[in-house]
């Protein structure tokens, strides 16, 4: 599990390095899962050594939580305040979100079956 770990954080910093030293506005963390995603890709399975260490890391996934609900209480007179104008604000984003993404997926399914197949392609149905 040491070896997962040690496997995660490397790519955890060579993100945050890559982020800092590009300038990128990409969270490191963010080019980090790249990274992995990308390093995992080719391979037919999951190394035994990372699949310790994510199982480890998810099982304690709930800790993550207790400091958001420790922020909650310290600023309950903000959230009683504003609390109204903060959840339009989510639910809006969360439903603009939604519309960006269905707009997005509908104008490439379009522009996909317009396109026409290839010889190792199937026809789009």
């Amino acid at each position: 599990m040491t070896t997962g770990l040690a496997t995660l954080f490397a790519l955890a910093a060579a993100g945050e390095l890559t982020a800092n030293a590009l300038g990128l506005p990409v969270g490191g963390a963010v080019i980090g899962l790249v990274a992995l995603i990308a390093w995992l890709a080719p391979r037919p399975e999951i190394p035994a050594a990372l699949s310790r260490a994510a199982d480890a890391l998810l099982a304690e996934l709930g800790l993550l939580f207790v400091p958001a609900g420790a922020g909650v209480l310290a600023h309950w007179p903000i959230l009683k305040e504003h609390g109204l104008a903060l959840a339009v604000a989510m639910c809006g984003g969360t439903l603009a979100g939604l519309v960006v993404a269905a707009v997005t997926f509908a104008a490439f399914r379009r522009a996909l079956s317009a396109r026409p197949a290839t010889a190792c392609e199937e026809p789009a149905t």
